[in-house]
């Protein structure tokens, strides 16, 4: 039980995440649509705003990681590999720290 609850909170957090992220990338750097986006770095905003170009590579990035461990949860729960599925779980989560955490830096 406690397995397919951790395969189920890392599949949807990291398909998620991925999601939000790629979505970003698209909009900026596919369709161009950056006017509602406060590039330049100014006001408290994070560093990847200091250009369309950084902040799309930053969400990119992001967006693979997290495509990542999507596809490795998905995998590993289809096998039935309980110990790499607590292992995908915490690297998520730590990923998902270092993703807020990188915001503010």
């Amino acid at each position: 039980m406690i397995k397919k609850f951790l395969s189920l909170i890392t599949i949807l957090l990291s398909g998620l995440i991925a999601f939000i992220n790629l979505r970003e990338f698209y909009i900026i750097k596919m369709l161009e649509e950056t006017e509602n986006y406060p590039f330049g770095g100014e006001g408290p905003v994070p560093y990847y705003y200091k250009s369309s170009e950084l902040y799309s590579k930053v969400v990119l990035v992001w967006g693979i990681i997290f495509l990542t461990i999507l596809i490795l949860g998905i995998i590993t729960t289809i096998k039935d590999q309980n110990r790499i599925i607590r292992n995908l779980f915490i690297i998520n989560l730590l990923l998902i720290g270092l993703n807020i955490i990188q915001a503010f830096l």
